[in-house]
């Protein structure tokens, strides 16, 4: 649903999607998701937004180890084969936690009949082919060299308040690392405006910035 505020000419859409679930709202639920967090956040927390304080924001927990156990234990019956719970779940920290990556892994080892200590290989291979189906290393070559410098310094800072951002310090980094004299306040402001925009980054609260993909910080902090 964040692709609603992507573009002016869905406002008259979204203004049309907010009359009617207010004047329907004893007979509708409505619950939006979407894959940015930027994106959501310009549909609900911008004042000018049709839809702006039409819903609650829920931060749903991450999974834990019983949904490893669960998923291992569902391999096994179709499989005959069993990994650890423990090895399962430092993978799906590796996968960032995310449920959809962890089950396309075991459907990968299921079709190519990997045993428990051919694993991790199957692991790291897996993760390979997800990061050149991302294409992350052409996602980061189209951007403009400030704007890579910018996410090399939010990646290894995990995540980077906007403050230390717009410092002297990183300004002077910055601009020697682009090789350039000088680097104002708004050279960095449009970049994170810019990263915002193609989705790359997001605006948390307080101020910081962190990346939409984890696997691309993942990328970035590997380089």
């Amino acid at each position: 649903v964040q692709h609603l505020a992507s573009d002016q000419n869905f406002k008259p859409l979204v203004s049309t999607l907010r009359t009617a679930f207010d004047t329907h709202s004893d007979r509708i639920n409505v619950v939006y998701t979407g894959s940015s967090r930027d994106g959501l956040n310009k549909l609900f927390k911008e004042n000018k937004s049709p839809l702006f304080n039409s819903s609650s924001q829920i931060n749903l927990p991450l999974l834990q180890q019983n949904f490893i156990h669960f998923e291992l234990q569902a391999y096994q019956k179709a499989t005959g084969r069993l990994f650890s719970t423990a090895i399962g779940w430092d993978t799906f920290k590796k996968m960032h936690h995310i449920p959809r990556d962890f089950r396309a892994l075991l459907e990968h080892c299921m079709l190519h009949i990997v045993e428990e200590d051919e694993f991790q290989a199957a692991t790291e291979y897996f993760l390979e082919q997800l990061s050149q189906e991302k294409d992350l290393s052409s996602e980061l070559n189209k951007l403009k060299p400030i704007d890579q410098i910018l996410l090399k310094i939010i990646a290894q800072q995990n995540k980077q308040a906007c403050s230390s951002l717009f410092s002297e310090a990183n300004l002077s980094y910055i601009a020697e690392q682009v090789g350039l004299s000088e680097i104002k306040k708004h050279h960095i402001q449009n970049a994170l405006t810019r990263l915002r925009k193609q989705g790359v980054l997001v605006a948390l609260d307080r101020g910081y910035y962190d990346f939409e993909d984890a696997y691309f910080k993942d990328y970035i902090n590997n380089l």
